[in-house]
């Protein structure tokens, strides 16, 4: 089934579609898209070369409830609409374009990215910070460890002695 020109009132056969209308036209309609000045800058395809390669032709993305293009973004309801919708069930909504959302969302993100990465630094540094107390305390109960046994021998060294001279006195008190 070959589909018509959907500009020209001489319905000519289609051989050519804008990927950024989704519009079919006949190679005068289609040459007339290619020149005009609000259109010259869309992607013009012949039919066979979307049919060689589908991906050329973007997904359409519709309104589920009036079936034209999502235009706009309605920032309160948070969902892209189409210009039926800003008219009927979001008038007075604050709506934006799509590309105005979209970069809205872009720069959002890389605000968010920014402030990850500098919350991340400081992350770092305090990691860094906990590791070094972390060696300095593991160094002071290493020393304190130390100075405790050590303390502890001197004790038993002097016991020792003390014991010696307790046991050397009552020898000789004894005898």
């Amino acid at each position: 089934a070959s589909s018509l020109c959907e500009l020209c009132a001489d319905q000519h056969a289609a051989t050519h579609r804008c990927l950024e209308c989704e519009e079919a036209m006949c190679p005068k309609m289609a040459a007339a898209h290619m020149r005009s000045k609000g259109t010259r800058h869309h992607t013009v395809q012949t039919l066979a070369e979307i049919a060689a390669n589908p991906l050329l032709a973007p997904a359409s993305v519709l309104c589920r409830d009036h079936g034209k293009h999502l235009e706009f973004f309605d920032q309160q309801c948070q969902r892209p609409i189409c210009h039926s919708c800003t008219v009927l069930e979001h008038q007075g909504h604050q709506c934006c374009t799509l590309d105005t959302a979209v970069q809205t969302a872009v720069e959002k993100a890389k605000a968010l990215q920014a402030a990850a990465q500098e919350h991340m630094a400081q992350l770092s540094q305090a990691e860094q910070q906990v590791r070094g107390v972390l060696t300095e305390l593991t160094g002071h109960y290493e020393t304190t460890a130390e100075n405790v046994q050590q303390a502890f021998e001197q004790c038993r060294v002097a016991l020792a002695q003390r014991e010696q001279d307790v046991l050397a006195e009552l020898d000789g008190k004894h005898k």
